[in-house]
């Protein structure tokens, strides 16, 4: 069932976190949702908190985004929408950017490009066509699977039924789902171009092919603002988990160079998935290259260009955050406050923050379950408290179930 938000100025969760066997974190997470005019931010309705992982039902299990992620030490920028022709006026390409604080990110935008193919076999990448409107998803950045790279399929057959796409060795690691991705040096009937590029490093008809498929880490980084996915690279190393062809671990990886992974990377996170082991809080951050950030003031300057039907540039300041108290058995608790996303939706001219305050040092441990009744309660901005509604002891729900 569709979540609705809690309170008329936001949405909020109470609940416990468990750091190791038993939940001895306490949290509050607050979702807040602003609208933007002439520059000034408003409260607006609060959109209600997405994607809640604590629900085993959920499908997929971890989707990009969820607002649940409670360990995040910095903060996800993500801007969804589309890039808009200025002035409703087609055009063949442009550029959109995203302005936080003294950082700027830049997206080349293209229309539809088919590649052409010379009488040699040799690629020509077309001018572009016209448009009015393109998604700024990874749908529509650099990526994707070149099928014609010969696939070796195992023969025993308990190792057959566990091959799947992700086994595919003309996959590209960093995002499965985009275009323009060839690895095969011959001509590609229907072969086209990625919609979304890095400016600074853009795809040439040199560049076109990979040519080797363990060769993949040299071609472009898919450039978007859009939430990232758990499988995609380098979010999967952080779990442990290598594409099929490794990456190398020095400054010919551009990850490395343009430090977005560290060059240690392997010996941080390992080499190997373990199910047992916790995840590393840098896997919990979900944003695209570039637009995490340590921390966020109030007050912080954001410029989003390109991504409005009407309006070149839509900028604002960051809005304060709210308070938030965490009390239990009546105690103020020591709630550390951090602000983990913030989603732009320019379009709608519309953006929302979430906030996670976590308590560690609780006076003592309540287990949910175990416990009937647990004197927990949050209050967010002076807001009436909100309390937390313990579950169904499980010795009860065994009793009435006989």
């Amino acid at each position: 069932m569709p979540r609705t938000s809690i309170r008329e100025k936001y949405d909020a969760v109470l609940d416990f976190y468990p750091l190791q066997t038993v939940p001895h974190a306490a949290y509050a997470l607050v979702k807040i949702t602003y609208r933007i005019q002439d520059g000034r931010c408003h409260l607006d309705q609060p959109a209600p908190l997405s994607h809640d992982i604590r629900d085993d039902s959920l499908e997929p299990r971890l989707p990009p985004g969820s607002d649940f992620w409670v360990l995040k030490m910095a903060t996800d920028v993500v801007v969804q929408g589309s890039a808009y022709a200025r002035d409703a006026c087609p055009v063949r390409q442009m550029n959109c950017s995203a302005r936080i604080r003294d950082r700027a990110k830049f997206v080349k935008v293209f229309g539809e490009r088919l590649i052409e193919w010379r009488g040699d076999g040799s690629p020509v990448i077309p001018q572009a066509e016209p448009f009015l409107e393109m998604p700024l998803t990874y749908q529509h950045a650099y990526g994707g699977i070149d099928g014609r790279v010969p696939v070796v399929l195992p023969t025993n057959a308990d190792e057959l039924s566990r091959f799947d796409i992700l086994d595919h060795p003309g996959l590209y690691p960093r995002n499965l789902h985009g275009k323009g991705y060839l690895v095969v040096p011959v001509k590609a009937e229907g072969a086209v171009m990625p919609n979304l590029e890095d400016p600074s490093d853009l795809l040439d008809e040199h560049r076109l092919f990979a040519r080797n498929p363990a060769d993949w880490y040299r071609q472009p980084l898919p450039w978007c603002f859009d939430w990232t996915n758990a499988i995609m690279f380098p979010r999967m190393a952080y779990l442990g988990l290598s594409p099929k062809f490794p990456a190398p671990a020095d400054r010919s990886l551009p990850e490395i160079a343009r430090k977005f992974l560290a060059p240690n990377f392997r010996d941080l996170f390992g080499t190997s998935f373990n199910p047992s082991r916790p995840p590393p809080v840098l896997h919990f951050q979900e944003a695209s290259f570039g637009m995490i950030f340590p921390q966020l003031e109030p007050g912080t300057p954001i410029a989003i260009e390109g991504m409005h039907p009407e309006k070149p540039v839509l900028s604002w300041a960051l809005p304060p955050p709210p308070t938030i108290q965490l009390f239990m058995e009546g105690k103020l608790l020591n709630a550390h406050v951090q602000l983990t996303s913030c989603v732009i939706r320019p379009a709608e001219e519309r953006f929302s923050l979430v906030y996670c305050a976590l308590a560690i040092d609780l006076p003592r441990v309540f287990i949910p379950g175990v416990h009937k009744v647990i004197p927990f309660f949050a209050v967010i901005g002076g807001d009436q408290p909100l309390v937390y509604e313990a579950p169904v002891p499980v010795m009860e729900r065994i009793k009435k179930g006989g």
